[in-house]
């Protein structure tokens, strides 16, 4: 009877010390991918928190526009087989109606392949030089799971092992609570790319509005041009054309306005003159509505 309260206890005392370090290990995950908003270094911190902790290899598949996964970590014990990886999906895409990955970006549930033996390699060769690789990778087994954020998935994490470093349900419930953590700091971090290219291409448009800025003060007859159109034209940035605003306007015989062609007095070539033109005409078409 004590040999069995003794097996027993040890068993509990693996169980919980099992217990602690998953739940250590999540914590760790958390503060690892909570520091930063670069989407590759979370990606990287992710797979060097994966291998080799909790498994030889992973994988970490991202949903591209079109709906497909693409492929933007491979981690591994051996680096060569990391390399492996790469080269094989871009000799051969995963296919969408057979891959495990694509059956949990459908699904959403994770998958767990607790073997991966010939019968798994056949259906998945396209070739035989595919079948050699996918053997060379002595995958052993491994697990998928969704990269969720609020429940959408914009990925899909996977990891495995051969031996003692296969993968069980118990690994397969971590990595399905890694999934969740992982989603969250991914998705933060593709919404701040988005929004840091968005700031971008904002103050593109506003550096270019900028160029073709100016100010014609009617009254006394100048033009204040911005910093940025008098460096890039090479012009002065404050300049006094002729006459006031009433000189540069007639009437045709229809009654329209028509800019009468004032110039800049350094206005020595035709790109420059036609830049006064469009100045002019601008005027006019303002003074419609404000008059003299």
């Amino acid at each position: 009877m004590s040999v069995e309260k003794t097996i027993l206890g040890t068993a509990l005392l693996r169980a919980a010390r099992s217990a602690h370090d998953r739940l250590e290990f999540l914590s760790e995950a958390s503060r690892l991918l909570a520091d930063s908003l670069d989407v590759a270094e979370t990606l990287e911190k992710l797979a060097g928190l994966i291998v080799p902790r909790a498994a030889e290899w992973c994988l970490v598949d991202l949903l591209d526009e079109d709906g497909g996964l693409q492929l933007m970590t491979a981690a591994d014990v051996d680096p060569e087989k990391a390399a492996l990886v790469r080269r094989m999906r871009s000799l051969y895409p995963p296919d969408p109606g057979t891959h495990p990955a694509y059956r949990v970006l459908r699904t959403g549930r994770p998958e767990l392949v607790p073997v991966v033996d010939d019968a798994f390699l056949t259906g998945a060769a396209r070739s035989r030089h595919h079948m050699r690789l996918l053997k060379s990778l002595d995958a052993g087994s491994f697990v998928c799971v969704p990269l969720k954020e609020h429940g959408r998935i914009i990925g899909v994490l996977t990891a495995g092992g051969g031996g003692e470093n296969g993968m069980t349900k118990r690994d397969l419930a971590l990595f399905a609570e890694l999934g969740l953590r992982a989603g969250a700091a991914l998705s933060n971090a593709l919404l701040y790319r988005k929004a840091h290219a968005a700031e971008l291409s904002l103050g593109r448009a506003l550096d270019a509005a900028r160029m073709a800025a100016w100010d014609w003060d009617l009254s006394a007859g100048t033009v204040h041009r911005s910093r940025q159109a008098a460096e890039f034209f090479g012009l002065s940035r404050k300049v006094r054309v002729g006459g006031t605003w009433p000189s540069c306007i007639r009437r045709t015989a229809r009654g329209a306005p028509r800019s009468c062609g004032a110039r800049s007095p350094n206005a020595a070539t035709t790109s420059r003159a036609t830049a006064c033109r469009v100045r002019a005409t601008r005027a006019c078409s303002s003074s419609r509505s404000t008059g003299p």
